[in-house]
C-alpha cells in the first residue's frame, strides 16, 4: 500500500482529534462514535495492523477508514513531522485497497454509483445545472478574468444553490470580472478522489481540465473549499493549467483594492511606551503613552498580532494595554478586535492569543469569536526579510482579514 513505510510513525499522541487551540476536539468521526479507533491515529494503528497480517479487512474495518472526511484536521495538528502531511493520502490509499476488495460501506457504495451513472451525487440530469444562476443574469465564460465554479453542491443543493447565488452577488458587487459554466460544468471529482477512487476521480478531474483548458480559462474561483482543495493539490498533475482560488481568496484581495479613500493601515510601533507605573501616571502621561491611546482611540477596529512568550504574551503588548484602559476614557473599551500569531513551534501562539483574549474582554475590547488565525512552524512561512511568502499562509489571512471586515461592519462600527 502506498505510505506503507510511515504507518509506525504515529505515537497515539492524541492531538489528531483536537483543533489547533487543544482545548476540544474536532475530528468529525471521533464527535460522532467517541473511540479512538475513529480519529487519524487510531486509523494508522489499524491500517498498520492490517497491513501485517494482525487483523483481517472487514465491515468494521471499513466503517472506521471510509468516516474520515479529509477535513485535513488531523494535518494541521499532528506534531511529527514528515508524517503528518501524508496522513490523508494515507487513509484514502487504504480505502482504495479496500474498494478494490470491495468492501466499501453501503452508502459509500451508492454515492460512487451516482458518480459513475449520473455525474453527480443527487441524480440530476447536466440540464439542471444551470438552475442556480436564474434571474442572476451572469454571464457565461467567454475569456473573462475569473471563471466561477460552484460544482454539485452549488447546483443541486438547495442550501448550496443559496451559497452560490449570494456569493455571485459579492463578487459582482465587489467589481470581480468572472463567468460561469451554468449546464455545461461537471463534477470536480474531489469527494470521489476521499473515497479512494482515484480511477473514476481522475476520469471526473480530465474531463472538466479538458473543458477548461479549451476554454482558455486562466484562473477558476471555487465556491466549495472540497474544489479548490483537489483542484489546488492533484489537477496541476492531471491536466490542469490554471490558477486556483476560493471565492474569499478573491473578495478579501478585492476589498483591499476597493477600500475606500482615507481607509488605511496604521501599524503601531510599541518600542518607546514606558513600564506603567502608577507613580509616572501621577506625575504626568509620558508623550508615548498619549499617542498610542490616541491611534487606538482614532481606529475603527483593532488587529493584535503576537508572537508567544513563556506561554502568554510579550510582557510589552501587556504593558500597552494596561496604559490604554486606563482612565480617563480608556480607550480600548468598546473596540472591535481580531488576532493573529506566529510561532517557531507546534502551537502557533494557541496560548497567547488565549490569554490575550480573556486580558482584552476584561478592558472591554469586543474581540471577534471567530475565525481565529495561528502560524505554527513559522521559519517555513516567512522568508529572510520577514514577510509571509507561504501562498497558502497568504490566503488564511486575507481569508482572515476579510471575515474580520464582514464581522466589524456587521456590528454597526
Amino acid at each position: 500500500m502506498k505510505h506503507e513505510e510511515l504507518l509506525h510513525r504515529c505515537f497515539r499522541c492524541g492531538w489528531c482529534k483536537m483543533p489547533l487551540n487543544y482545548t476540544d476536539f474536532n475530528c468529525p468521526s471521533y464527535l460522532q462514535y467517541r473511540f479512538e479507533s475513529f480519529t487519524a491515529g487510531g486509523r494508522m494503528w489499524l491500517i498498520r495492523a492490517w497491513q501485517q497480517g494482525e487483523i483481517p479487512a472487514g465491515e468494521r474495518l471499513a466503517q472506521i477508514l471510509f468516516t474520515c472526511v479529509t477535513c485535513k484536521n488531523c494535518v494541521q495538528t499532528c506534531a511529527m513531522a514528515g508524517i503528518r502531511e501524508q496522513l490523508v493520502d494515507i487513509f484514502m490509499a487504504a480505502k482504495g485497497e479496500l474498494a478494490e476488495r470491495g468492501l466499501v460501506p453501503p452508502p459509500v457504495r451508492d454515492y460512487l454509483k451516482a458518480m459513475q451513472t449520473h455525474g453527480n451525487p443527487y441524480k440530476r440530469p447536466d440540464a439542471e445545472r444551470a438552475r442556480w444562476a436564474e434571474g442572476l443574469d451572469l454571464p457565461r465564460y467567454s475569456g473573462q478574468a475569473y471563471l466561477f465554479y460552484v460544482g454539485d453542491e452549488g447546483a443541486f443543493d438547495e442550501l448550496g444553490i443559496g451559497m452560490a447565488r449570494s456569493v455571485a452577488r459579492l463578487l459582482g458587487e465587489a467589481g470581480v470580472d468572472f463567468g460561469i459554466l451554468a449546464e455545461a460544468e461537471t463534477s470536480d471529482g474531489n469527494d470521489v478522489r476521499a473515497a479512494g477512487e482515484e480511477t473514476l476521480a481522475r476520469a471526473l478531474a480530465e474531463k472538466l481540465t479538458g473543458k477548461l483548458n479549451g476554454l482558455g480559462v486562466k484562473k477558476v474561483v471555487t465556491l466549495s473549499p472540497h474544489a479548490f482543495n483537489i483542484m489546488k493539490t492533484d489537477y496541476p498533475a492531471w491536466g490542469g493549467a490554471f490558477a486556483i482560488e476560493h471565492w474569499t481568496q478573491v473578495v478579501a484581495r478585492r476589498l483591499r483594492q476597493l477600500a475606500p479613500a482615507g481607509t488605511a493601515l496604521t501599524v503601531h510601533e510599541l518600542h518607546d511606551v514606558p513600564p506603567y507605573d502608577g507613580d509616572i501616571e501621577a506625575a504626568g502621561i509620558p508623550e508615548s503613552v498619549i499617542a498610542l491611546r490616541e491611534a487606538i482611540a482614532a481606529a475603527g477596529a483593532l488587529f493584535f498580532c503576537t508572537p508567544e512568550y513563556n506561554s502568554s504574551v510579550p510582557g510589552v503588548l501587556k504593558n500597552a494595554i494596561d496604559w490604554a484602559s486606563r482612565p480617563p476614557a480608556p480607550p480600548l473599551a468598546g473596540k472591535p478586535a481580531a488576532f493573529a500569531g506566529a510561532s517557531p513551534g507546534g502551537f502557533g501562539t494557541i496560548r497567547s492569543q488565549t490569554h490575550l483574549r480573556q486580558v482584552l474582554q476584561f478592558t472591554g475590547v469586543e474581540v471577534m469569536p471567530k475565525p481565529e488565525l495561528y502560524y505554527s512552524r513559522a521559519s517555513a512561512l516567512f522568508g529572510d526579510d520577514g514577510e509571509l511568502r507561504d501562498p497558502e499562509a497568504i490566503g488564511r489571512l486575507e481569508a482572515h482579514l476579510a471575515a474580520f471586515a464582514a464581522w466589524v461592519r456587521g456590528r454597526g462600527a
